[in-house]
């Protein structure tokens, strides 16, 4: 039905919308635009400006402090083409003031900023380009140095602050008296260029009533209380100071929580909940002892959304990343400063099944401190899904190092495990760097090859490896119940050990194993009797207890832990030894050739009879082997013809069989010692004769050989021309200097320590590639660890980007330790700031 009212066509409706349109666009034409409303401004170009500084201005709606955008400063030049500039003519964030003096447009704004600054005096490096002819002395004269000083009646010289330097006038301004001149002086208008009387008209000059009445102003002007805008630069200044140390404090947080590795956020934001996290914790916690801290979370906790407080999850997120971003570019200019590195990359799956490879990096450090090593191993980044394929593998690590701006012609060193993929001398990746760069030397892992030595000698002895493999089994069985865990617990007497695993992946764990069972023997075997005679029991516990009780009861099962613990305590050592990041090729050459002469000492019939006593002290000396039936050999075919053929037979008895066992082992060892010392020794070889030339009995013409065949190798690092005399002279300095050596301590430390390097570069050099040859890859191992921690089961779906910062927070805790709050607050600051300079 029709309600009476007429209705418009669509094309009128179309008619009457356009011709409002078209009546506002002929309102927005005859409006001034906002650019009339401000002075037009040319941007400088020259290279001599500094950008003014972003101000911290974190403000929030709830504080009684805050201070509104419009309340600070901003530079308006009237040179200055806001055209010429790349963003909006409306709005110009990075206006600046110039350094010369004679570019200063003199306003509030420049006043107020440069009276708030150290003015740089811009003293020239190269002060030919002030030099001028005067015709009266038929000569020539330039503006120097002793310019910039005065020299008082008493001989003492004094530094000319006032001098400013413009490098556009060839001229000298005094900035008093360029800022509040009150006179006609040169100095404060077009600048003072008079070479030949310059040291009388400065004289002159500090004399004049316009300068000392200027320099009162500037002073005046430079203390705060006799500002005109004391009120606000006093709220400015309050409000800076409120929120940095709330920052102060987050940051502190973060630096400590990061440190260890610990999770930030819980399930929860909400202050006073038991489910906030760590973060927040710490954050309650400081408040209890921290009236400030209290009464700010107690102002501004819980905002909500849209509120300021700097306590947000997302802002403890940013420093994180902040944090770590310091870190790193600490890191890489250390890499820059040496020079020379060493790649170490190793990979692992975490908690998400996604394949983790580690990159570390070796090098020397910039500043050697006392006692401490100057190799130093970094942590730089988890890749992860990289693959296991040599060829994948090269790729991250060319992408990689060309992201952190390092040259692969810089790498010296590069050390993984023993791998087919990592070590292939065909296809592998060490091959593959090398083609690429052939002083990467390839550094075999020294721990791995220390943990295969020891699984090579288990698996070629039948005996030694029954012996572990018992010894895991008896570790399965205790582990596997609580109650027979207790059991065996209620055995021990204090001080002794409980049974310990015998299969982990460093032999370490091995060397424990025996020493727990052979300091514990006696209650093992009780708890095995015990359980194998309760009826209550399973049988399939019982028969499993007998059979443990049985084989390690043997005396040959407990010669053999006194045999291995014994032995294996020397390789416990040795590897501790070998993972340490400032272990380097000598150490690992002297530690192996240590292990092999200790083999060689124990390889006798009196430490066999020694082992032996040892072993009698735990168990009567009774061996398996002699009750047994001795088992008679067949007879073969031209045998049977001789009635006297069985008896020249040799027939082992218990004890001579275990001396047979006992030598093997220690035989296998040796073999496989003296292979992998030959592998390190020969790359060692290059340096040895620098490494020991403190020695007396390293004669120089050992030292000419040897120079000429490292130089050889590193022809593109080292001098031919002047190595070999520098090591000469090296020699006769180590020989004759008052400051000797300290025992432990290397030649690079004692070179940098010393400030040698300029008298001997090129030792230098070589003495720093050494140093910084990779020799082991435990240090990623190590970061595997931290990944451990960090990507848990509840944390299984952090961000790559989070990782890494998180890692590098956990694993470089010493280089987190000295980074000072200013440095982070100040970055966060710049940019945080909302200030925007028309």
């Amino acid at each position: 039905m029709s309600d009476g009212r007429s209705r418009k066509s669509g094309s009128k409706y179309k008619r009457l919308r356009e011709e409002r349109e078209e009546k506002e666009k002929e309102v927005i034409k005859k409006t001034a635009k906002l650019e009339t409303f401000f002075t037009s401004a040319k941007l400088k170009t020259e290279l001599d400006i500094t950008p003014i500084p972003t101000i911290l201005t974190m403000t929030s709606p709830l504080s009684p402090n805050s201070i509104p955008t419009s309340s600070i400063p901003s530079v308006i030049q009237s040179d200055i083409d806001i055209s010429t500039s790349s963003k909006s003519p409306e709005i110009i964030d990075d206006l600046t003031i110039s350094k010369d003096p004679s570019k200063w447009v003199l306003n509030d704004t420049t006043l107020d900023y440069l009276l708030s600054k150290d003015i740089d005096q811009n003293i020239p490096k190269d002060f030919s380009v002030t030099r001028t002819y005067y015709s009266s002395i038929n000569g020539y004269r330039s503006l120097t140095k002793l310019a910039f000083e005065r020299q008082l009646k008493n001989g003492q010289r004094v530094f000319r602050k006032y001098l400013c330097y413009s490098s556009s006038k060839k001229a000298l301004f005094c900035i008093p008296c360029r800022l509040f001149g009150v006179g006609n002086s040169k100095f404060g208008s077009d600048g003072y260029v008079d070479w030949n009387n310059v040291h009388s008209g400065l004289t002159s000059h500090e004399n004049s009533p316009e300068h000392i009445q200027s320099s009162t102003i500037f002073i005046n002007r430079s203390k705060l209380k006799n500002r005109i805008d004391l009120g606000l630069q006093l709220q400015i200044q309050n409000e800076m100071d409120y929120w940095r140390n709330v920052l102060q404090r987050v940051v502190a947080i973060v630096k400590k929580l990061g440190s260890r590795g610990l999770a930030f956020r819980g399930k929860n934001e909400q202050f006073g909940s038991n489910k906030n996290g760590n973060f927040m914790m710490c954050l309650e916690l400081i408040s209890e002892f921290d009236p400030f801290l209290s009464n700010h979370i107690a102002t501004y906790g819980n905002p909500g959304q849209g509120k300021t407080s700097y306590l947000s999850s997302t802002i403890c997120e940013e420093f994180i990343s902040l944090i770590a971003k310091k870190v790193f570019n600490v890191i890489i200019d250390e890499i820059n400063h040496s020079k020379y590195f060493s790649i170490v990359v190793d990979s692992t799956p975490d908690i998400s099944h996604i394949d983790e490879l580690s990159f570390v990096v070796r090098y020397v450090k910039r500043e050697i401190q006392e006692n401490t090593p100057a190799e130093v191993e970094r942590f730089l980044k988890f890749i992860p899904n990289v693959g296991h394929k040599a060829k994948d593998m090269l790729d991250v690590v060319i992408s990689t190092l060309e992201e952190f701006g390092l040259n692969l012609q810089d790498c010296r060193g590069q050390s993984y495990d023993t791998a087919a993929n990592m070590a292939g001398c065909y296809s592998g990746l060490k091959t593959r760097i090398q083609n690429l760069n052939p002083l990467a030397i390839y550094v075999p892992c020294a721990g791995h090859s220390l943990n295969l030595v020891g699984t090579s000698a288990v698996e070629s002895i039948n005996e030694a490896a029954f012996f572990f493999d018992y010894l895991e089994d008896m570790y399965v069985f205790f582990v596997n119940s609580t109650y027979r865990w207790e059991l065996m617990k209620d055995k021990l007497k204090p001080g002794q050990n409980v049974v310990k695993r015998a299969s982990g992946t460093r032999w370490s764990c091995r060397h424990n194993a025996c020493s727990a069972f052979i300091n514990s023997w006696k209650e093992f075997m009780e708890t095995l009797k015990d359980i194998e005679n309760n009826t209550s029991e399973k049988p399939t516990n019982r028969r499993k207890a007998a059979g443990l009780k049985n084989n390690l009861s043997k005396f040959e099962s407990v010669f053999m832990a006194v045999f291995w613990t014994s032995l294996l305590e020397r390789f416990d050592k040795t590897s501790k030894m070998l993972q340490s990041a400032s272990a380097n090729l000598e150490d690992v050459v002297d530690l192996y050739k240590s292990l092999i002469g200790y083999v060689c000492e124990i390889r006798t019939d009196e430490m066999f009879q020694q082992f032996i006593e040892e072993a009698k002290k735990t168990k009567q000396e009774e061996y398996e082997w002699d009750q047994k039936r001795h088992r008679v050999r067949p007879l073969v075919c031209d045998e049977l013809e001789q009635d006297k053929s069985r008896e020249n037979e040799i027939v082992l008895g218990g004890k001579k069989k275990l001396q047979v066992i006992y030598f093997a082992v220690l035989d296998k060892i040796r073999q496989q010692l003296e292979m992998k010392h030959s592998g390190y020794a020969s790359i060692y070889e290059k340096f040895n004769f620098l490494i020991n030339i403190d020695n007396e009995s390293i004669s120089t013409d050992d030292i000419v050989r040897g120079a000429e065949r490292l130089q050889q190798f590193y022809e593109i690092d080292i001098d031919e021309n002047t190595f070999t005399q520098e090591c000469i002279h090296f020699k006769m300095y180590i020989h004759n200097t008052i400051e000797k050596k300290q025992p432990g301590q290397s030649l690079f430390t004692f070179i940098r320590n010393q400030e040698l390097e300029e008298i001997f570069p090129n030792v230098s050099i070589a003495l720093r590639i050494f140093s910084c040859v990779a020799v082991t890859n435990c240090s990623a191992e190590r970061s595997f660890s931290c990944l451990k921690r960090i990507k848990t089961f509840l944390r299984s779906s952090i961000g790559e980007n989070r990782l890494n910062s998180l890692a590098l927070l956990c694993i470089e805790a010493e280089l987190v330790s000295k980074i000072h709050f200013n440095d982070i607050i100040e970055e966060f600051a710049s940019i945080k700031s909302r200030r925007k300079i028309f």
